[in-house]
């Protein structure tokens, strides 16, 4: 059976803070948008063996914003739809809207995405092939995280299993951000683990990932996966980025979707 892909792109132009840090690419948010949304969806395009549906939930961003998104997605090779959300306002009541996302149109994996990611051309069709791999390899619930986040090299050091992907290395990790891609299978089982990251968010609480989510990827049946180098690079603190990864090429690589020719 072809695996099918629920991707959910959470976008808000109305803040632009990387955990109260400036971003290492410094520009607005507007313009991160702009890229990130059309990295993801470049990405998409390239997809042939899989398939795909993308929705953007949209937490008020400005009016401008909002033409570029719809801009961007409109040359989306798969459906893809734009929401705004209007019942509610913040990271809480829009992650809240995701997972009703995911349990009402995911039937084999989800990936919940951030708008303040970049992401190479090669990233959705390697995290599915990878997912579908490592199922097998492993005979557990495998999710992964896009990030390479340097911060498992040098601040927050364990131990990780290397394994072989498709198409480059990964390295299990104990952390995501809100961000990351798994089954529905790994969904029903841990539901009520990601619907307190929304109460826990809902709240202003503290460290929600840690008392949530991040106690999934540390489960017998779960195996978090991270690959070598990224596939998906958080725009986030000078001390997130990535020495190694040319981003600023990456940045120049991606094609201006918001552009109306």
């Amino acid at each position: 059976m072809k695996r099918h892909l629920l991707v959910v792109l959470r976008t808000c132009t109305i803040v632009n803070s990387a955990s109260g840090s400036d971003r290492y690419i410094p520009v607005s948010k507007r313009q991160l948008v702009q890229r990130c949304v059309s990295s993801i969806v470049d990405s998409i395009n390239r997809v042939t063996d899989y398939d795909i549906e993308l929705v953007v939930l949209d937490d008020h961003s400005t009016p401008e914003a909002v033409a570029d998104i719809q801009q961007i997605i409109s040359h989306c090779r798969f459906p893809a739809e734009f929401i705004p959300v209007t019942d509610g306002q913040g990271n809480g009541w829009t992650m809240k809207r995701v997972y009703q996302e995911v349990e009402a149109r995911c039937r084999d994996l989800w990936y919940h995405i951030e708008d303040d990611y970049l992401h190479v051309p090669e990233a959705i069709n390697d995290m599915i092939a990878t997912v579908d791999q490592f199922e097998g390899n492993t005979g557990k619930l495998v999710a992964i995280n896009p990030h390479d986040d340097i911060w498992r090299y040098t601040k927050q050091i364990y131990h990780s299993i290397l394994l072989l992907g498709p198409y480059r290395h990964y390295r299990t990790v104990q952390h995501t951000t809100y961000t990351c891609l798994a089954s529905r299978a790994l969904y029903d089982r841990y539901r009520h683990v990601f619907q307190s990251l929304v109460d826990l968010t809902i709240g202003n609480q503290g460290w929600v990932e840690d008392r949530s989510i991040n106690q999934i990827w540390q489960q017998e049946d779960v195996m978090l996966f991270s690959p070598i180098p990224g596939l998906g690079f958080h725009i986030m603190g000078e001390d997130g980025k990535d020495p190694y990864f040319d981003i600023d090429a990456l940045w120049d690589s991606v094609p201006q979707l918001w552009k109306k020719e």
